[in-house]
């Protein structure tokens, strides 16, 4: 199997709304206050968090490119991918309104659940 790797790419800084320092390679997204926190299941994502931090401590969001994930189940490489309940990634499912899933990226070097992937960010 292919190893995980990352490259070049684009982030943003963000600010947590709680502890977020267990949540390193995790989908989140912003709150109503504008605060990061982990992304739910099917939820629009700012993108994955590379340097996880406390509350009110800057974090760093990669938003686009290639990056790690943690794989929250059994994804191929290839297959597009949405977050699950903890924020991690799974193959997207087709559910319709009003519980759409967001597509957040597609499974470069995929794996099974506990792995870290490469994703290219959508």
């Amino acid at each position: 199997m292919p190893k995980a790797y990352k490259q070049v790419w684009k982030s943003i800084t963000g600010v947590p709304a709680g502890d977020l320092s267990t949540k390193r390679y995790h989908f989140v997204k912003y709150d109503a206050n504008g605060k990061i926190v982990a992304a739910a299941a099917g939820e629009a994502a700012i993108g994955v968090l590379e340097e996880p931090n406390k509350a009110d401590q800057p974090a760093q969001v990669v938003a686009q490119g290639f990056m790690f994930v943690v794989l929250g189940g059994t994804v191929a490489a290839g297959a597009p991918v949405m977050s699950d309940a903890a924020g991690k990634a799974v193959a997207a499912t087709g559910a319709t309104a009003p519980a759409i899933n967001h597509v957040l990226g597609v499974m470069h070097v995929g794996g099974v659940a506990g792995d870290i992937g490469t994703i290219l960010l959508k």
